[in-house]
């Protein structure tokens, strides 16, 4: 995890394990550290807002994150419950790492 200090924007390591079975159109992602101090499952999270260039299994990326806001109709996601319950982040910025 890197930070920016002047505007405070985080960076943090991730990497796209897999399209979620219970999410439309929402992929995986294991962070190398907890973001935003939001626990999910051996820190798995469903990625919303992901570029479609980075939806690509097995792809490290660093990203900053910010929590799901319960109020944009646009963030809110009808999933099912066939897989196990990963917290949800919304992407603000991606981009790849070597």
């Amino acid at each position: 995890m890197t930070s920016c200090s002047n505007d405070e924007v985080v960076l943090y390591d991730a990497e796209v394990i897999g399209e979620s079975i219970d999410c439309n159109n929402s992929f995986l992602l294991r962070f190398k550290a907890i973001p935003l101090g939001i626990n999910s499952i051996d820190n798995i999270y469903v990625g919303q807002n992901l570029p479609e260039a980075y939806k690509v299994v097995g792809k490290k990326i660093n990203v900053s994150v910010r929590g799901v806001n319960p109020n944009n109709e646009d963030e809110i996601q009808p999933c099912t419950t066939l897989g196990p319950g990963y917290a949800h982040v919304f992407i603000l910025s991606v981009s790849e790492r070597n």
